[in-house]
């Protein structure tokens, strides 16, 4: 995450929020794509999404 975070940075943006969006509930994921863990899931979203403006 960092990366993504201060190659926005370093290109002028300001990073105005993060989100990971996830299910804090292991119970109540639903796989997609049925490679994923629900527990793991539960802990490390599989997807990031950055506002961020120039």
């Amino acid at each position: 995450m960092s990366e993504i975070v201060n190659a926005l940075v370093d290109a002028g943006f300001e990073v105005e929020r993060i989100e990971e969006p996830g299910y804090a509930d292991p119970d109540a994921y639903e796989s997609d794509f049925g490679s994923f863990e629900p527990e793991l899931m539960a802990k490390v979203p599989p997807t990031l999404v950055v506002a961020a403006e120039k």
